[in-house]
């Protein structure tokens, strides 16, 4: 089939791993269907628990896959060195809002076994760059969950009042919020931190400074700076689409710190969505730390080319290494056209990068 045949969210698809290839993920494949039990056991984990299912010859019950980072976690191991795929799978799902499955067509990546800033800013990266594809006006709109879980905290937020305080964060309902601070006698400085987890929203370098001259508890002031230093590392070109918006508070059981939502226009539904999972691997065993996201492929309408296969330039960096000297140099090689896999290596003498040429992007 030539280019102008294939049908858009293919065309997408090949554009998006190409990206992806250029920073060196390697293309992971899962299969349509895991064991029903898997996802039961994980349901926590789900966006929503109805599940196609099916018995097959051996009498085992089955489930079309509902999700695929659950599949990708469960067949990593634990290693030293961290493992960076990206993927074009398939998920069957009942979408919000409706009452029957859909094949839902995503592209994503994942990288598990590293939650160094140089990774979180690299997949935020390809997030925004994943986004600017899709079409030229978009916006990826960023959280921290610790943030906002050091202010419900620290005003004294828990259990069912707790759940009911997220809600309206989420859904940006300030009256809700106020209502439950006096009911709680929360006013001062500890209603000012929880207003602004509504209306401090906006570029999200721009709002980060504004946010952290409010009088934040600790653990809040800690994560938001976090999150602006993971800021300085991203490039300029990717930087420009991000914005601050608390009201991303993903699934607490899935997610941990960092989540993300993005956007493009003439699409009213989010496109992309991810974060931090480490409570998803800790569930399955796992000690490592994971960060990923997934493009929706459904509607989109244009036709883009397909992915690349080699990388240019290898850099592996020490974990001691300076994150702001590897980014720059990814930064300057992508900017030479060059395709990049960069990796923590622990093999790596301390503080040192090393570059090489050439090579597949395993």
């Amino acid at each position: 089939m030539i280019e102008n045949e294939m049908r858009p969210a293919e065309a997408f698809s090949n554009s998006l791993r190409r990206l992806y290839r250029e920073f060196g993920y390697e293309t992971y494949k899962v299969s349509r269907f895991e064991e029903y039990d898997l996802y039961m056991r994980n349901r926590n984990f789900l966006k929503d628990d109805r599940l196609l299912t099916f018995t097959d010859l051996t009498g085992q019950l089955m489930a079309l896959k509902p999700d695929v980072t659950l599949s990708v976690v469960r067949s990593v191991r634990d290693e030293d060195t961290p493992v960076k795929v990206c993927y074009a799978e398939s998920v069957y799902r009942v979408p919000r809002g409706e009452n029957s499955f859909r094949e839902i067509m995503q592209t994503g990546i994942e990288a598990i076994g590293a939650g160094d800033r140089y990774t979180q800013a690299e997949v935020l990266s390809l997030a925004a760059g994943s986004l600017q594809i899709l079409g030229k006006n978009c916006c990826l709109d960023l959280s921290d969950l610790r943030i906002c879980q050091a202010i419900l905290e620290e005003s004294g937020f828990e259990g069912e009042d707790a759940r009911q305080a997220l809600t309206a964060v989420s859904s940006k309902e300030r009256h809700v919020l106020r209502d439950l601070c006096e009911k709680k006698g929360i006013s001062g400085d500890r209603w000012e931190c929880l207003d602004a987890l509504i209306t401090c929203s906006g570029p999200a370098e721009l709002t980060l400074e504004r946010f952290l001259a409010l009088p934040l508890p600790a653990g809040a002031r800690e994560a938001a700076l976090e999150l602006q230093q993971l800021m300085h590392l991203i490039p300029d070109e990717m930087r420009s689409c991000m914005n601050l918006d608390f009201s991303v508070l993903s699934d607490m059981a899935y997610y941990s710190g960092l989540t993300f939502t993005g956007f493009v226009e003439g699409i009213p539904e989010a496109v992309l969505s991810g974060g931090c999972y480490d409570p998803l691997l800790r569930r399955l065993g796992r000690s490592s730390s994971g960060i990923g996201f997934a493009v929706y492929l459904n509607d989109m309408d244009r036709l883009k080319k397909g992915p690349a296969s080699l990388v240019d330039l290898r850099v592996r960096y020490a974990p001691d290494a300076d994150p702001e000297r590897v980014m720059e140099t990814v930064t300057l090689a992508r900017r030479q056209g060059e395709r990049v896999l960069a990796v923590l290596d622990r093999t790596v003498p301390a503080g040192q990068i090393v570059c090489e040429k050439g090579g597949e992007a395993r």
